[in-house]
């Protein structure tokens, strides 16, 4: 994802056409990779809840 944004996100300050790159890339960046980040690390704690849970179930 990043090396995708790079040029995005390199690019120089302000251009003379506001109309050229309009939107807040690095902020729009920095939240797929907040969200990236958070899946990663939610998806294990959820697996690992999951096998307690059906451990116990099959236990009773």
């Amino acid at each position: 994802m990043t090396a995708v944004a790079l040029p995005v996100l390199l690019r120089p300050g302000e251009t003379a056409d506001a109309s050229v790159l309009p939107l807040d890339y690095r902020r729009s960046w920095l939240s797929a990779m907040v969200a990236v980040a958070t899946v990663t690390v939610l998806r294990p704690a959820a697996r690992r809840f999951l096998r307690r849970v059906r451990s116990v179930r099959q236990s009773r």
